[in-house]
């Protein structure tokens, strides 16, 4: 009797997961935090699409520098979950670590590589004005993209659009990124081998992805490996070898806590 109660509460559970098609969209829809009692009493309210799941989410309450995970139980479109804190949080962050398998928001998708790769209308910003990188650019671009991009000028890297690829030597790059008000090159790959490719991080409204080079001939090197590293965010070359590559974390956003009333 026991094994049959078990499987009966279970099955809504298995049903969820297996009778469904896709995957639950969770978010955290607002947060607050007031004094109570000598705490902190922290309230989450957590949407998700119907129909609702029942979940175990993770969440990451961030305060005065430091952070720590909690769980949280939910089961329907709206749910309102409250939490004891030590101290008044900045922010709450849902499943940074994406340990629940759901439909994910933008900030926790890693810009790859392979979103430019496979663009439907890609664009070229050409960053230098040698006619020998700019040649060594236009067959990069050729066999990286799956369709021929659009040649554009660096202005269009001010815009929103389709992905954008930059191509040229380290200081027209440079110069590039500055005059488009894009986030520099990173720290991490500065100074680095013979060639540097890299996405932007955080700029989802100005999809743009980097190949800067020492000189014309380091084009030339890129086009055969590049397409394979399309799951790559960055990556340093020395010729046609690859020194090191990575994905850019993507914890997703940090909801502001409000304070309570």
């Amino acid at each position: 009797m026991q094994i049959t109660h078990f499987s009966h509460n279970l099955a809504p559970f298995f049903e969820q997961w297996l009778d469904r098609a896709g995957a639950p969209a969770v978010r955290i829809a607002g947060a607050d935090a007031r004094p109570e009692s000598g705490r902190i009493r922290l309230r989450l309210t957590v949407e998700q699409s119907a129909p609702a799941y029942a979940l175990r989410v993770p969440v990451e309450i961030v305060s005065a520098g430091r952070s720590e995970m909690r769980a949280i139980d939910v089961g329907r479109t709206r749910d309102v979950v409250t939490l004891d804190v030590d101290a008044l949080p900045d922010g709450v962050r849902l499943d940074p670590d994406v340990r629940l398998w759901r439909v994910l928001d933008a900030e926790q998708v890693p810009p790859i590589l392979r979103q430019w790769i496979i663009a439907s209308a890609p664009r070229l910003v050409q960053a230098s004005a040698g006619e020998d990188v700019r040649s060594a650019a236009a067959e990069l671009s050729r066999r990286f993209f799956e369709v021929p991009p659009r040649s554009l000028s660096r202005d269009a890297l001010k815009q929103g659009g389709e992905p954008a690829l930059l191509v040229g030597l380290h200081a027209d790059v440079d110069a590039a990124l500055a005059h488009a008000g894009l986030p520099p090159r990173p720290a991490a790959l500065a100074g680095r081998g013979s060639a540097q490719v890299w996405t932007l991080d955080r700029t989802p409204d100005r999809p743009v992805a980097v190949v800067s080079v020492k000189y014309a001939d380091a084009l030339l090197a890129r086009p055969g490996p590049l397409p394979h590293y399309g799951g790559q965010s960055w990556l340093v070359f020395d010729g046609r070898r690859v020194l090191d590559r990575g994905v850019w974390p993507a914890a997703g956003r940090l909801v502001p806590v409000e304070p309570g009333r």
